[in-house]
């Protein structure tokens, strides 16, 4: 018996739509050699944008989750939250978690806290890549990541909250 779990492989596209050329070629041309590759992506509504010029935010999420088999954590900004699966092993779904209204203080670091609160929510409960068909544990994951992501919200600068400062639910 063995109690190791095989690590999930996350990846957070983050900042694609700020990048200046040549780097911007640069930097697309690793995400489709690391996209692949990965078991839960991150993308925002601005990074979608910038990828998928004249497919709709949610389309190419859709798609980006489809095409490569992958979770795709689709943050819209204060809208929503939208966790998708694939479909390969079960039907494809796409829960939406809304977005509770804070006072914003700052939005620097919020994807990153969001990514950052997933991840621990999900490796904090002995979760690993053999999990990923669990929608309730995912959408739990990223639940966790919006009330990490609105507290640093409220503060000044990529000031993620410690653990202890996360309400529980």
């Amino acid at each position: 018996f063995s109690s190791r779990r095989r690590h999930t492989r996350y990846i957070s596209v983050t900042g694609v739509q700020t990048c200046a050329l040549p780097i911007c070629d640069i930097l697309v041309a690793s995400l489709e050699q690391v996209l692949p590759r990965a078991d839960v992506i991150k993308v925002s509504g601005d990074d979608l944008d910038y990828l998928f010029p004249g497919q709709s935010n949610l389309t190419a999420a859709q798609n980006l989750a489809a095409d490569r088999d992958a979770v795709v954590l689709f943050t819209d900004g204060a809208n929503a939250v939208h966790v998708l699966t694939s479909g390969h092993r079960q039907p494809a779904v796409d829960v939406v978690l809304e977005v509770p209204r804070v006072p914003v203080v700052d939005t620097v670091g919020a994807g990153d806290s969001f990514s950052g609160g997933f991840l621990a929510h999900w490796i904090g409960s002995g979760r690993g890549r053999d999990d990923l068909d669990d929608v309730d544990a995912l959408v739990e994951a990223a639940r966790y990541g919006i009330r990490v992501a609105g507290i640093t919200c409220q503060r000044a600068g990529a000031n993620p909250p410690f653990a202890k400062e996360v309400p529980t639910a």
